[in-house]
């Protein structure tokens, strides 16, 4: 058993079957916390949401539950656990967003639920990682947006500069008509020193 950090979070009335998930989860490696309904699991989502949710729930409670973690912004797939095969309940639990189905009892096939847990476990590291790259994005979006925005107020200093040193627009000399434009570039610089 290797030693792992992430969080299981098991909602279940049967006291028994949430129990020896549980255990089985806990032999895993896992943190397991388990509650009866998802009234006594409220306190956990305020601080410490969890990474995979087990719940034996109808599907308009898991609907609530999973439009609670939408608002908190986090990816928490929830695993729907039935002891029934019976399709339209099964339908409805994905359709209100399950990530997966499992049948109970859950040590049945071990197997079967070691894969759902890898395979929901690897789709929450790449949604981490994601969120990751994704603030790393912005930050580097808000630096380079600083980064220009203080390029072009150099840009209009020095353009001010620049106009102060040339002579008046319009100029007619001995007949000879005198004007001048500048266009300084935002991206090639160069020194403006002197006029003649």
């Amino acid at each position: 058993m290797t030693s792992r950090t992430e969080r299981i979070l098991i909602i279940d009335s049967d006291e028994h079957a949430r129990s020896e998930l549980g255990r089985y989860l806990e032999a895993r490696g896992f943190y397991v916390t388990g509650y009866p309904d998802l009234n006594s699991a409220r306190a956990l989502f305020d601080d410490n949401i969890p990474d995979i949710i087990f719940a034996d729930m109808s599907a308009d409670a898991i609907g609530e539950l999973v439009s609670r973690l939408e608002d908190a912004e986090t990816f928490t797939p929830i695993i729907a656990c039935y002891s029934t095969e019976d399709a339209p309940e099964v339908v409805n639990a994905l359709r209100a967003g399950a990530a997966d189905i499992v049948l109970k009892p859950c040590s049945d096939d071990r197997g079967a639920l070691d894969d759902v847990i890898g395979k929901l476990f690897d789709r929450v590291r790449v949604n981490r990682l994601n969120q990751l790259y994704r603030q790393e994005l912005e930050e580097a979006n808000r630096d380079l947006r600083d980064g220009i925005a203080e390029l072009r107020a150099d840009q209009r200093a020095g353009r001010k500069v620049q106009l102060r040193m040339l002579p008046d627009n319009e100029q007619i000399l001995s007949g000879l008509s005198i004007d001048h434009l500048i266009k300084p570039s935002l991206f090639l610089s160069g020194d403006f020193l002197d006029y003649f």
